[in-house]
């Protein structure tokens, strides 16, 4: 082999590894936009959720209710709290499916996740809750909402005893 042809299989291998090391940063560029996106849409979801906690309060429940001209009642404030959570949590489950859909979960983060919403699904209100959302959310990821639809399917109802782990034969009734 002489000089010239060590000379060009340099240039081969070099080739190579510039080649390598272009698709490799592409896909830490690719990654990196990806993670970019997701801390965009975590800070989203962030401000959406402390916003509607914030008008959870008591005294900011009141003054919504207030405002559409009717007399604020307890239970009046009571509900307004409720769908204001409730809005918070499918908020939260939108964003969640987002990030598994996107690889940035893994699929026991998500089978958790999956399983907590089948205990939110059971709790009163979060099921009309979830219809009211499909009509005012029309451009919703329709994989989000028939992941959603079919946990709704499957959940039951939970009583109050067994939300809070006081059904029968429990310690602590």
């Amino acid at each position: 082999m002489t000089l010239s042809d060590l000379s060009s299989l340099g240039s081969i291998v070099s080739s190579l590894a510039v080649a390598g090391s272009l698709i490799y940063l592409g896909l830490q560029t690719h990654q990196a936009a990806k993670h970019t996106r997701a801390l965009i849409a975590q800070g989203r979801v962030t401000r959406t959720t402390e916003t509607l906690l914030a008008m959870s309060q008591t005294e900011l429940a009141t003054a919504i209710i207030s405002r559409y001209g009717v007399s604020p009642t307890v239970e009046m404030i009571r509900q307004m709290q409720a769908a204001l959570l409730i809005s918070s949590q499918i908020t939260n489950a939108d964003e969640t499916f987002e990030q598994y859909a996107s690889g940035l979960l893994s699929h026991h983060q998500f089978a958790s996740f999956r399983g907590n919403m089948v205990g939110v699904f059971g709790l009163p209100g979060f099921g009309e809750a979830w219809g009211r959302w499909k009509i005012e959310h029309p451009g919703s990821n329709p994989r989000f909402i028939r992941f959603m639809d079919d946990i709704a399917a499957k959940a039951l109802p939970i009583s109050f005893e067994t939300l809070v782990g006081r059904e029968r034969g429990h310690p602590g009734e």
